[in-house]
C-alpha cells in the first residue's frame, strides 16, 4: 500500500487507514501486477490497472 505524497504524511498513510489517496499494488509469482485505488465511499479497493 502507498499514498500520494502530496496529500499524506507518515501518520495518516498506514495499514488500516481509510483515505481516498491510498493505492495498493499486488503481484503474483509470475510478476503480474495489479494496481488498486481505495474508494472511501464504498469502503472497497477498485482495480485501476492490471
Amino acid at each position: 500500500m502507498f499514498c500520494a505524497k502530496i496529500n499524506s504524511t507518515a501518520q495518516n498513510c498506514k495499514e488500516g487507514a481509510k483515505h481516498e489517496i491510498m493505492y495498493r499494488i499486488t503481484w503474483d509469482r509470475y510478476v503480474n501486477f495489479k494496481i488498486y485505488k481505495y474508494n472511501k465511499n464504498k469502503n472497497t479497493w477498485k482495480k485501476i490497472d492490471g
